[in-house]
């Protein structure tokens, strides 16, 4: 394959983060070895239009590694750079801090966009006709909402979910937001003022595009429209991408790719056109008694139908169930769903208004959708899928209403993803802090479906032999000891968090051990004096940051979400207790199916799979603590099983070098 005609780019990134290049003369800016070496190599794929997958150790400064060689290789090939990551906040701080000192660098003017999934963005046009028919639509506390809407509506410059500073029902969402059907260039382009076509329009021009995993997934498997996109350079053939944060791949792409129907999901939308109490809704304004009827009717059966499925399948109680096979239930859920969307056809072909014509044709699209999901869930015509059902849990532990939900994801997503991001005729570059697991990179490349691109470590610029410090009990219980090992589990958080005086992350993987730790500790912590919060209280992840942060003698005790993706440099966060190694659950459903297929080939599950999964789950842990130069702090891996297994070397060895204890409780 030919190289592109960038003039050398990678010695041109070479000089850029020199000391004596344009970023090193910055002010504020430290020389990173590692930082030049990645934009380097980043440059060479672009130029060779190769693959690549790189891990950029945390300090790196990965995402300037690859913003600059991007910036510079749209700018002289034409093409625009796609990069996507893992959450919206993660994208806001891409385009409002990252970029900006891209542009201030190089010597050419580029212009970015950031884009998000069209329902983070109000509509104007349906703001307004949402005003016309508030009366048919919202009760009287949803009114109020909708007139704090239409003032936030006359400030906002961004026109999304985050920029609004107080609490909106999901109800009045929905009537203002960005859909498909109803927010189209026709009907909302030009002056109107909509703020989802004003970012689409900005990508036409854009040299740098911004997206989240789940948008992108989403746009390449169909699941958004893709008749109104831009044909040339989004997405591909003539744009190049990048995924950082790319430990998340694989499961965000597993479930973009297979089929999910939510039980709340279906009410909402159905109770969207008729609200059995209210009796407020589209149809209201439409005033259609039989659409009403049928509507009503499919409420009427809707969790019946839902419990069915789950019974069948063996789930009486919350939790996941795996499907193996067809479980043989006629539903009538599907073809009554089916009734409705043809009835908003009919209302759709006689409506006078555009606007709600093509609000009715969203409606019936969408049920489409959800009939058609159903269907294909109780066939099981999927091949290589696994299947599940779920009820989730309430923070009191009972199951919450109409969270029922059905399932199914491919076992594998790696010849998918090669056919999709790691094709011939464009380049891909994945990056994430934590993809090793002891024996280079290989094993993440294969489950993406990166096996041919090339790939690259980058060590941390931190100096971890002086900044931090491992401590391992020892004699520890193992979990699976009970009453055991909670109480040793107690008592040596108890010991380290009095090492610090609070200041603290307590990690655990289950959230029933997490809430049987903090009623446990809730008085040790009182008598301390040491504020405890605890994720599973009803605080959002935002909320619990920030109110850590504030009191910086806090513990917080967090689950999966605080593993990763969390911030907290300084003093604030000294000490990071790992309650347990993070082993997925083996009767997890995608997981086990993903270890069957492993047997199938003729491998070993735990090996191939299980131990390399936590690996890099424990890195992500372990990696919450140092976040700069000037953080110092320690580690507490209170799991036995690292001492006492041989597995347990595996984790000691993904540890950057720095000194390890092993305590005793005599010590």
């Amino acid at each position: 394959m030919s190289r592109d005609p960038l003039g050398n780019l990678a010695f041109r990134m070479g000089e850029f983060f020199s000391d004596g290049g344009k970023l090193g003369k910055a002010k504020g800016y430290e020389s990173r070895p590692g930082q030049a070496k990645m934009a380097e190599r980043v440059a060479e794929i672009i130029e060779d239009r190769k693959h690549l997958v790189v891990e950029a150790g945390t300090g790196t400064g990965k995402s300037l590694a690859y913003l600059v060689p991007a910036a510079f290789a749209s700018e002289e090939l034409g093409k625009k750079a796609i990069i996507s990551t893992y959450t919206i906040h993660l994208q806001e701080q891409l385009f409002g801090k990252d970029v900006p000192i891209v542009q201030s660098l190089v010597p050419f003017e580029f212009s970015a966009a950031l884009l998000k999934g069209r329902h983070n963005y109000l509509c104007p046009h349906r703001l307004k006709k949402a005003q016309q028919h508030q009366g048919d639509l919202f009760a009287t506390g949803q009114a109020e909402q909708l007139r704090g809407l239409v003032e936030w509506a006359g400030k906002t410059t961004d026109g999304t979910l985050s920029d609004i500073q107080f609490q909106v029902d999901a109800t009045v969402w929905a009537q203002v937001c960005s859909e498909a059907f109803a927010c189209t260039p026709r009907h909302c382009g030009g002056p109107t003022g909509c703020f989802y076509q004003k970012a689409r329009n900005k990508i036409l021009d854009a040299k740098v595009v911004i997206l989240n995993h789940a948008l992108l997934f989403g746009l390449l498997a169909g699941a958004e429209e893709s008749e109104e996109e831009p044909s040339e350079g989004y997405l591909f053939p003539n744009d190049f991408l990048v995924l950082d944060e790319a430990h998340e791949v694989e499961d965000v792409a597993a479930k973009a790719l297979g089929l999910e129907v939510r039980l709340g999901s279906l009410r909402f939308l159905l109770q969207r056109l008729i609200h059995p109490r209210t009796k407020k809704g589209v149809l209201t304004r439409i005033g259609d008694g039989n659409a009403v009827k049928s509507t009503l009717g499919v409420l009427g059966i809707l969790e019946a139908s839902f419990e069915e499925i789950l019974e069948s399948a063996g789930l009486k109680g919350p939790g996941q169930k795996r499907v193996r096979q067809a479980l043989g239930v006629k539903s009538e859920l599907g073809p009554r769903l089916m009734d409705v969307r043809a009835q908003l056809l009919k209302l759709a072909e006689d409506a006078g208004d555009g606007e709600e014509r093509n609000e009715l044709k969203d409606h019936a699209r969408r049920l489409e959708g959800s009939a058609f999901g159903l269907g294909e869930f109780l066939k099981m015509s999927r091949e290589g899928h696994a299947y599940w059902v779920e009820r989730r849990v309430a923070e009191d532990g009972r199951a919450q209403r109409g969270e029922m939900s059905l399932h199914a994801s491919p076992v594998e997503v790696a010849e998918r993803l090669e056919e999709l991001v790691f094709r011939p005729d464009c380049t891909t570059i994945m990056t994430s802090a934590t993809l090793d697991v002891g024996r280079g990179l290989d094993f993440f490349a294969k489950r993406v479906g990166a096996g041919e691109a090339e790939t690259l470590l980058v060590e941390s610029p931190f100096d971890y032999e002086s900044q931090m410090r491992v401590y391992l009990p020892k004699g520890m219980p193992e979990p699976s000891e009970g009453a055991r090992f909670q109480e040793a589990l107690e008592g040596w958080i108890q010991r380290f968090v009095g090492m610090t005086k609070g200041k603290a992350f307590v990690l655990f993987t289950s959230r029933a051990m997490l809430r049987k730790t903090a009623d446990g500790m809730a008085s040790w912590f009182e008598e301390q004096g040491i504020r405890l919060l605890v994720q599973d209280k009803g605080n959002s992840r935002t909320r619990l940051l920030r109110e850590f942060k504030e009191d910086r003698d806090s513990v917080l005790f967090g689950t999966d979400s605080f593993w990763q993706g969390v911030d907290v440099p300084g003093e604030a966060l000294s000490n990071v207790i790992l309650t347990r190694l993070p082993f997925s659950v083996p009767d997890e459903p995608l997981f086990e199916a993903r270890c069957e297929r492993i047997k199938e080939k003729g491998g070993e599950p735990f090996r191939e799979l299980q131990l390399p999964e936590a690996i890099l789950k424990f890195r992500q842990g372990v990696g919450r603590l140092i976040r700069s130069r000037e953080d110092r702090g320690q580690i507490a891996v209170l799991d036995g099983r690292i001492l006492s297994r041989t597995y347990g070397k595996s984790f000691l060895k993904i540890l950057p070098e720095c000194p390890v204890e092993v305590l005793s409780n005599e010590d």
